[in-house]
């Protein structure tokens, strides 16, 4: 979550230089500097649709956790984010990155009721949902969060069904931070002599797309 890069990010206006500096600032994680773009008037004065005001909220929640690792923060715009959807029945999916980041951000909290309340959320009705690439995070996010509550066999099964998830949309997107994270996973557990397979695949899809992988402490 601390350095998640999208497949696609989405639209916050209708100007294309607006969205290519989202696209920009948010690739390089230069997250100061968004959250500076993001408050400016210029910016808000572009944004009409509610599509773009949920993302510009989105955004915003990310920036604030990152520059300041304010979590309350976060929180706050990410519930506007989500509360901008112009179609409360159906689950976009920005809808539910906006609400895996939110049981990130309880597991930080160490709010396990509510991480696991988040979760739930998010993947509701997901199976019958249109492939998005950027789905392939709210696997990985989920098993973040998993991590975080040291809940290491749930995080396992959530990145081995991100794997599968991806494998079967033929997307490589976080392949090799879902294999990382597994490899770091089997070993804080007692599957420690499983670890070597997963790192080597994490490594190849490093290699082959150039993928960045977020090393966790």
């Amino acid at each position: 979550m601390d350095q998640l890069s999208l497949d696609s990010n989405y639209q916050m206006s209708s100007i294309k230089d607006f969205n290519k500096q989202i696209d920009s600032l948010c690739n390089n994680h230069d997250y100061a500097k968004l959250k500076d773009f993001l408050l400016s008037e210029k910016t808000i004065e572009n944004i009409s649709t509610d599509r773009q005001t949920q993302a510009y909220y989105y955004y915003l929640g990310v920036a604030y956790l990152q520059t300041d690792n304010n979590l309350d923060q976060a929180e706050y715009n990410f519930k506007l984010a989500f509360s901008s959807h112009d179609n409360s029945n159906v689950l976009n999916t920005l809808d539910r990155l906006i609400l895996i980041s939110m049981a990130a951000i309880y597991a930080k909290k160490n709010n396990e009721k509510k991480t696991l309340d988040y979760i739930t959320q998010a993947f509701d009705k997901f199976t019958s949902t249109k492939f998005e690439t950027n789905q392939i995070a709210l696997f990985y996010l989920t098993a973040y969060a998993n991590l975080i509550l040291e809940k290491n066999l749930d995080a396992i099964n959530w990145v081995n069904q991100g794997i599968d998830f991806a494998a079967k949309n033929d997307s490589h997107y976080m392949l090799a931070n879902l294999y990382y994270l597994l490899a770091q996973l089997l070993n804080k557990t007692d599957k420690s002599n499983l670890a070597l397979d997963p790192h080597n695949r994490a490594k190849i899809f490093t290699d082959l797309f150039n993928e960045k992988i977020f090393k966790l402490d």
